[in-house]
Order: structure tokens, then sequence, then C-alpha cells
């Protein structure tokens, strides 16, 4: 046997393994429906991201575990799933789980501002299109009432509830609204997967990407006995297992605390090592608008060792640029006023996005200018249509582009602006593929967040420049924009999922039409399962928010009707500067420098320059909590290469740090339910 990518062995699936997939794209969106209604105060924590893919594999592995070692014993030989088993069951997990925040995320904003108290519909439903919520009533027990208002009236959802057969007349009242959802979710889903078709050869065959997640999945597998990688590295077993333990014990302080076992923990520990809770702030000591913390959590060391070098050296050196060195420079030059109060997080915020030159709206034009350039360079792939794997990616490509661009016209918004909000966010769901091909990514934890919330002023803006900034048609093209690319739902569509899994495909031996027929049914079933068990919760346990019940509300619902309040009735962007003659050519130059530094990239191979490093170093968790990890990483990680090889890094830090990140991750949120 020659030498193994990854210390796997291609053994193929079973049709254990194909069966457990098909049931996994079923039982995940309702477990995570369930969990996010009925278990999570903050609902947004780091989970949203490739977490539910690497935990339930992780639990079945153990399970996997135990059957293997019992047949070894019972019979001599063991009975394990395969590491290409392994694989659909990643992708199954991965395509489907994630919808239930992406519904959760988009009803609760519309359900929010469409019921007004004291009135049928607020303001913002009578904006709000028809079609994307009902406005009318229902009959219950002779009673005539709106449909929504049992989720914001005890005494109505009590009426509701008492019927044996009230989920037939919300669904009824609903369908509707569901259909139009889910079919503008399952066209952007469609369309990602075709997307991952068409550029799986030129990103994972040519250009070899290391994709990070893929080889922390790996190590689980090996681990937890999946065939194929069990039989292999058996020192990289140990390792995972030292760097899982490591990570719990640095986070069983924080568990112990949160079972009452000890009290009285400082502050300093948990700013240091519990991720979810910040960082030491440095920030009122070096003052000048700098945003510096440090953090020493197991989680964020694990996931920076785990990213390239190229990767941290950009993400290091544009955070240095932008928020450690340009704010006193621009304060000194009388461009920015210095803030009266200095934290990290406030001076983050202040300097990215509000004032002098903008670093998030030069980024957030970096990652539209990203695919732009990579649709130039591989157009000679593309038009190679006598290539199935071609030839069924643009069906999938345009005929999903196609679905959900018509879904949004019908449904109030104007045809063209409808297009161009499908492709910016098609474009927005390219870049996280790549991202995930290429770096670790965290979203959102506890309060940092929702960030890509500026790309909802995008298809407003033509409606201000012609006066038209308070219509139906305005409200209706940010409204509908702004649930498809706030970061936590870019985090969690299936197209970085599918490339994962191609990636791990050829190694494990498994074909890529499998891959592509699994992310299909996830993607189609997570939609379908997500967006109506949401539905179905909110009104059968009633909505924690608005006093009726106990099934959690979607987060940061305050945060878009304030900015719509103010962009539609106000004709003011208050969450970054009212002028866009000053912060769109900030982001037109982003598009521009995403295009030449992908080309400079191609051009020039060795250049220690990522683009997306650009983006991680941007990002409030990966670059303002990330910052120390990455400059750790960055120093340590090419000594340890230089000292020890490649195969040595692969073999010993990467099950580490991956071990490390996972264990110290499921220990904190365990922590997390507990408190809360």
């Amino acid at each position: 046997m020659g030498k193994l990518v990854w210390g796997i062995e291609p053994t193929g699936v079973t049709k254990a393994g194909v069966i457990l997939a098909v049931i996994l794209t079923i039982i995940m969106p309702i477990i995570m429906t369930l969990m996010y209604g009925l278990v999570w105060h903050i609902t947004f924590m780091e989970w949203v991201w490739a977490w539910p893919g690497l935990i339930f594999i992780l639990l079945i592995g153990v399970i996997n575990l135990a059957f293997r070692l019992l047949f070894q014993f019972l019979r001599g030989h063991g009975l394990a799933l395969t590491v290409g088993d392994g694989v659909l069951n990643l992708v199954a997990i991965n395509t489907s789980a994630g919808y239930a925040f992406s519904s959760r995320f988009l009803l609760s904003h519309l359900i929010y501002m469409s019921y007004g108290p004291g009135a049928p519909i607020s303001d913002y439903g009578r904006l709000m299109p028809d079609l994307w919520v009902p406005k009318g009533n229902i009959t219950i027990a002779g009673t005539s009432m709106p449909v929504l208002k049992p989720l914001f009236d005890p005494d109505a959802h009590a009426l509701l509830v008492s019927q044996p057969d009230w989920y037939l007349t919300i669904l009824g009242a609903w369908a509707p609204a569901l259909a139009l959802w889910m079919l503008v979710f399952i066209g952007l889903a469609v369309s990602q997967i075709g997307f991952a078709l068409l550029f799986r050869k030129p990103w994972i065959e040519e250009e070899m990407l290391p994709f990070p997640y893929a080889q922390m999945a790996v190590e689980v597998m090996r681990t937890t006995g999946f065939r194929g990688a069990w039989e292999h590295r058996n020192w990289s077993k140990v390792w995972f297992l030292i760097g899982g333990l490591v990570g719990f014990l640095i986070e069983l302080p924080n568990l112990l605390q949160a079972l009452g076992v000890i009290t009285g923990l400082p502050d300093l520990y948990g700013a240091l090592f519990v991720s979810l809770l910040g960082g030491y702030d440095l920030s009122p000591i070096v003052g000048n608008n700098i945003a510096l913390m440090v953090t020493l959590s197991p989680l964020f060391i694990g996931l920076a060792f785990l990213m390239p070098i190229d990767i941290l050296l950009t993400a290091v050196s544009w955070y240095i640029l932008m928020y450690i060195i340009l704010p006193p420079v621009e304060v000194a030059a009388g461009i920015v006023p210095l803030q009266a109060t200095q934290n990290a997080l406030n001076n983050y915020y202040y300097i990215g996005h509000w004032v002098g030159l903008m670093p998030h709206l030069i980024t957030r034009g970096v990652a539209i200018g990203f695919p732009i350039m990579w649709f130039i360079l591989v157009w000679r792939h593309m038009k190679n249509w006598s290539n199935k794997e071609v030839k069924w990616g643009h069906i999938f490509a345009w005929g999903g582009l196609v679905l959900a661009w018509i879904m949004l016209a019908i449904s109030g918004v104007e045809a063209h602006i409808a297009l161009m909000i499908v492709v910016i966010t098609l474009l927005l769901y390219i870049t996280w593929m790549r991202m995930r091909a290429e770096t670790t990514w965290i979203t959102a934890v506890q309060w940092y967040g929702p960030w890509w919330h500026e790309m909802l002023v995008l298809p407003w803006l033509p409606y201000r420049y012609a006066g038209k900034w308070h219509s139906k048609e305005a409200f209706a093209a940010a409204a509908s924009f702004y649930p498809l690319v706030t970061d936590r739902t870019l985090a969690t569509t299936p197209g970085p999922a599918v490339l994962e899994g191609f990636k791990l495909a050829k190694f494990a031996g498994v074909r890529v039409r499998t891959i592509t027929i699994i992310g299909l049914l996830g993607a189609f079933l997570g939609i379908i399962i997500s967006f109506t068990g949401t539905i179905l919760g909110y009104y059968g346990y009633g909505p924690d928010a608005t006093g009726v019940g106990h099934w959690l509300f979607g987060p940061d619902t305050g945060l878009e009707p304030q900015w719509l309040k103010s962009m539609i009735w106000n004709n003011k962007i208050t969450h970054m500067s009212n002028d866009p003659n000053l912060w769109l050519p900030q982001f037109i130059v982003g598009i521009i420098l995403g295009i030449i530094l992908v080309w400079l990239r191609v051009l020039l191979p060795g250049i220690p320059l990522n683009p997306l490093g650009i983006l991680v170093g941007d990002i409030a968790v990966t670059g303002v909590l990330m910052f120390v990890p990455n400059l750790i990483a960055l120093i340590i990680k090419p000594l340890y290469i230089r000292i020890a090889g490649v195969e040595s890094y692969e073999r010993v830090i990467v099950p580490f740090m991956a071990g490390m990140a996972i264990i110290s991750f499921i220990t904190m949120w365990y922590a997390w339910i507990i408190t809360t």
C-alpha cells in the first residue's frame, strides 16, 4: 500500500452508512430545531458553524467504537463503519442541521416586524409583501383572530392549542409563506451545490486546498474506530486524546462553577480561557481607539493552529494595520475623534464602519471580488460541457439561481433587485465555501454579531438615489436580503459541507455523485423540516420573547427593524456612515482588492498573502478575540514545521489541536447550558 493521504485508506461506503446518512438528514434538523427552541438562551454560539457535524460524528464514532470492540471481543473481528460512511454522515449532518437556524432567524424577524401591539399589523407589516407572512385571520373555536395573534397574546394562544387540530389550521394559514421561503432556500442550496461541482476540480485537485475542518473530522473518525482510518497513525489517536484532555482540564473550572461545585473563579480566568466570555481587554490601557484583547482559549488556539500560515500572516498583519496602527494615526490627524470610553468591542465597531477609513466595508468588498475573479480564472474549465460534473454543476447552479430569483420576484421584490440580491448572496456563499476550504471559522460568540448586516443597504440604495426610500419596494429589497446574508445564515449553508465532502471523497473511496445526492437530500429535508418545525414550535409552545410561552425566539430581532426604521422612514443609515459617498467607494475598492489579490495568488503562487486572511483578520471573533491565538500560531507553527517537518505536524499537532478545540468547546457549551 502506498502512502495514504491524511492516513485514510479508501474503503468506500456500506449500506449501513448510507442508511444512517439518510436517517441523519431527517433527524438532525429535528434535533437542532428543538435545541434552538427549547434549550438555548443564547442561540447563536459557535455551534452554528461546523460544530454539529464534528460533535455528532464524535458521538456516532463513540458508539461505533464500542460496537467494534464488542464484536472484536465476541467474534474475533471488528464490525465498524468506514471512513466513507463517516464522510457521508458528516455531509448529511452539515447540509441539513443548519437550516434550523436559518429558518428561525428569518421567520422570527418577519413575525416580530409584522404584528403590532394594539394593532393586527404593524407599520412594518403594512410595508411587508403579503406573501411573506400571513396577515389574514383564522377561526378558532368560533373566534376569528389574526394569524399572528396567538404568538403575542397568551389568551389567544391558550385558545389555539386547546384545539386538537390546531397545527392543521396554522400550517394551512402559513402554507403560502412557508412554500415561498422554502423554495427560495432550496434554490440557493441547489445553486451552491452546483457551484461546488464547478469549482471542485480547480480548487481540490489542482490547488489542493487544505480543508482544516475536514482534517479535524478525520482525526475524530480515526480515534473512534472508523475502518480505513483506525488502522493507521496510532499515535495520532493518542495525541487527539491528549489534546482533548488538555482542553477539558482548561475548561473544567468553568464547568465546576456551572455545576455549583466551586464558586468565585477570578474574572481573569474567564476572560483568558472561556472564549464565550470574550477576552481580557487591553484597550482601556492602550487607548487611542485601539481594539486589543488577549485570550488564551483552547478553542481559539486549537483553531488558529489548524489554519495555513499564509492565512495567519495575512490576518495578523491586517488586524495590526487596521485596528492597532490606523486608529491612533486617525486620531492624531483629526480624522476620527477619540472615543470617550475605550473598550475593544466599541473601538472595533467605531473604527470598522462608522468613521474615517472603514475596514469592514473594504472586507465586504473583498468577499464579493474574490468569487468574481475565480469565475474568470476557471472559465475554461466551466466551458467543458462534455464533462458530466461540469454539466450538472451548471444545471444546478443556474437552475437554483433562477428558482430563488423567481420566487423573490413574485413575492414582492422588484425583479431586477431580486436578481441583484440572489447574485450577491450566492457570491458570498461561494466565498464562504472557500473560507471553509482554507480556514477555520467562528461566526458569533454571545454578543459578537450579527456581522455582514451592512449588506442589507445595497439593494436599498437604488431607492434612496431615486427618492423612493419609503416604499414597499424599498422595504422588500432590504428586509429580504438581510436574513440571507447575516453571517450566521451564511455559516449554515450547505455549499461548504458539500465541497468538504468532495475533498474527502477521493481519499475515502466515495463517489462525487454520492456526496452530491446526500448533499441535495440533506438540504431539501433540512429546509422543509426546519421551516415547518420552527412554525409549529412557535405556535405550539409560544415564543418566550412575547410573554406567551417558552419557545425561544430568534436572535437580534430588534436590530433589523431598528436599521430598517432609519432607512425606510428617516432615509438614514445609522449602523455605518450615513453618507454612501464615503463608504460605497471603500466597498468598491474592496471588490477591486479582492480581484487583484486572487490574481496575484495565481500569478505568484508562493506569495504569503491570502485575501481570505483579510476576512479572518477583520471579523470580531477571528480578528479581535483570535488575534493573540493567531499570533501565537503564526510564530510557533512555522518553527515546528521547520524543525520536525510537515508530516510530523500532521501526525502530532493536527490531532492534538483538533482534540483540544472540540473537547474544550463541548465542555464550555455544556457549562453554558447548565448555567442558563
